[in-house]
């Protein structure tokens, strides 16, 4: 295996292949740029459509404090969620258009915001991003920490999909019924979706190290608790039709992919060599995108 080759520098850009494998399942090209890009930098304001993708999330921002931030329109939603399971869960962000917070989804976004943001700190800072977007990646995982109780509980999916279809309206007048429709067990694994969160959590275990200490190690317990959770109890998130998954390795992979960035604990590192193995992914992909 040629795995360790590319995971030797955490900060490199070797490690950015695997990242880059792991998340979206392509590879990274490294063919020229065709015309067409120098065309779209000279005619676009990429620093506008950057903050812009960054306000998109507090339009779908969930919870009391939805109304507390720069849409003048947004207000407390959807603060109920949880109670059926004796939990606040009223937070985390609202799907494409529609109010339920699906697992698979949320674990995925907030873990690739944190890798940008872990990236690309630099940027965020230099265009005055840097605040509004830890407060985004922070409403993630605060909802994260709040729906995963004990080691062997994950909450994943506030809201019916079908039930929510059925309502067209904002947020902050919905009445329709919200409940916690999905949870992660030993007998009810969600591999996938955990292993999202856990990777998002392991993330900002880093990128709010410096703003705050003790949020960052919190979330570091949660992460390992999390992906060992889910790394023992193997199996696929419930899905009720909507972002059905067909695997687990991947999230298990990124999970520990940023376990082993935040603490250089080589267990992870055997652990991302396994589940490529499993995978059965054993050498670089030629495949360019030219």
């Amino acid at each position: 295996m040629k795995t360790k080759t590319y995971l030797c520098n955490p900060k490199g850009g070797a490690l950015l292949c695997l990242l880059l494998l792991v998340s979206c399942g392509f590879p990274a090209s490294d063919g020229p740029a065709g015309s067409g890009t120098n065309r779209a930098v000279a005619n676009y304001n990429y620093a506008d459509v950057f903050a812009k993708s960054i306000l998109f999330y507090e339009a779908n921002w969930c919870g009391p404090d939805a109304g507390e931030n720069r849409l003048a329109w947004r207000g407390p939603c959807h603060t109920g969620d949880g109670s059926d399971v004796g939990l606040d869960l009223a937070g985390g962000f609202h799907d494409a258009g529609d109010h339920v917070k699906f697992g698979v989804p949320q674990g995925y976004a907030a873990s690739t915001l944190g890798w940008a943001y872990y990236e690309y700190k630099d940027v965020f800072q230099a265009k005055g991003q840097d605040g509004y977007m830890l407060n985004i990646l922070k409403h993630f995982t605060d909802y994260f920490l709040a729906s995963f109780p004990n080691s062997t509980t994950f909450h994943y999916q506030c809201g019916d999909g079908t039930t929510d279809h059925s309502y067209w309206g904002p947020p902050e007048l919905q009445k329709t019924s919200r409940p916690t429709l999905y949870t992660a067990t030993p007998s009810t694994p969600a591999s996938d979706a955990a292993g999202g969160a856990a990777a998002a959590l392991a993330l900002m275990s880093v990128n709010y190290a410096d703003r705050d200490s003790a949020y960052a190690a919190t979330c570091l317990t949660a992460a390992r608790g999390l992906y060992t959770f889910a790394k023992t109890y193997r199996g696929l998130s419930e899905s009720g039709g909507f972002y059905g998954s067909t695997g687990y390795l991947d999230e298990l992979c990124w999970a520990a992919v940023w376990l082993y960035v935040a603490t250089g604990d080589q267990t992870y590192m055997s652990d991302i060599e396994g589940f490529l193995a499993e995978k059965g992914i054993t050498d670089t992909n030629t495949y360019q995108n030219t």
